[in-house]
């Protein structure tokens, strides 16, 4: 397949706020880490934000129902790094990621309908926690892994001012967490153990887009619950035994709604907010987890010079 025209929206304009509560600590020996908010690159420049928001010459991962609006096959990948340091008292550590984030492609059929498949994060661990207790020990936790989400959705029009999209999702991953503690006393042996869980699933999604007026759309999606079957293996490195279980692990329903406001053609104004029902999971249900639910509200502004497919590439930054 030839792909014509890639396109990267660069926003020279940006406000953006937003409050979110994460689910799993960041140093946890539980959970499936640090859920993932960045859906590509269009999103990320938006402030994290773009339920409602649409494009002819940009794709828009939030909303399956956008892909309706593609005039022609596009492309999109992206690539983020993280670091953070954190000390407190006694206790430090450092979460620092860098590689894939997403893969998207949408491939327009006939006015009004197209597909769209991926790949991208649902969550990540990869971190290193360190506590040291002065005159008794110092223990260390250290994570990698997490849980990818791939996808194929289908979207269409009824009318030309309502647009619909459903998708298919495909969970899977790795965790791995890896716990040391050594001792001050020599005549302790450090212990580590090794925790290794694998994850599969499916589930799927459900997103619209209604045009109230030429300038002001709402929308809003969906993401249905999933379970996922888990194999989990505790290995511990100075002891002959290890440990085999399987079990489910759960993902909650996560909704959103956003509104959409183009007063020209070069500019827009966009609000989400969203909600994950996280607190509806039990400890068992989130490999020994505490959760809560979560809220996201944001709002940005978009500025592009030109949305015109024959228009310069400059121009469409």
């Amino acid at each position: 397949m030839r792909l014509k025209n890639k396109i990267a929206c660069c926003m020279l304009l940006l406000l953006g706020f937003a409050s979110n509560v994460y689910s799993n600590s960041l140093y946890s020996k539980f959970g499936i880490g640090l859920l993932r908010p960045y859906a590509g690159a269009s999103y990320f420049g938006q402030g994290n934000i773009g339920i409602a928001s649409y494009s002819p010459i940009a794709l828009q991962y939030l909303n399956p129902a956008s892909l309706s609006y593609l005039t022609r096959t596009r492309f999109e990948g992206s690539f983020l790094y993280e670091q953070a340091d954190v000390k407190v008292g006694g206790v430090s550590g450092k979460f620092s990621d860098s590689g894939f984030n997403t893969l998207h492609i949408g491939v327009p059929m006939t006015k009004g309908y197209a597909l769209g498949f991926g790949l991208m994060p649902y969550s990540i661990i990869a971190n290193t926690y360190e506590e040291v207790v002065e005159g008794s020990y110092r223990s260390e936790l250290e994570g990698t892994g997490g849980l990818e989400r791939a996808f194929l959705r289908f979207s269409g029009m009824v009318g030309k001012k309502f647009a619909y999209g459903v998708g298919l999702d495909v969970y899977f991953g790795r965790l791995e967490r890896t716990w040391r503690v050594y001792f001050d006393d020599a005549s302790y042996v450090r212990t580590e153990d090794v925790t290794s869980t694998t994850a599969v699933g499916l589930s799927g999604h459900f997103g619209f887009l209604l045009q109230l007026h030429q300038k002001l759309s709402i929308a809003g999606i969906f993401n249905a619950p999933a379970v996922l079957n888990t194999k989990t293996q505790i290995d511990y490195i100075f002891r002959t035994e290890n440990e085999i279980s399987e079990s489910k692990l759960k993902l909650p329903l996560i909704q959103g709604y956003g509104i959409n406001y183009r007063p020209n053609e070069k500019l827009t104004l966009l609000a989400d907010f969203e909600n994950g029902s996280w607190g509806s999971l039990g400890k068992n249900d989130i490999l020994g987890a505490e959760t809560t639910n979560t809220n996201r509200l944001g709002a940005g502004i978009e500025y592009a010079p030109s949305r015109k497919i024959s228009a310069s590439g400059w121009k469409k930054m």
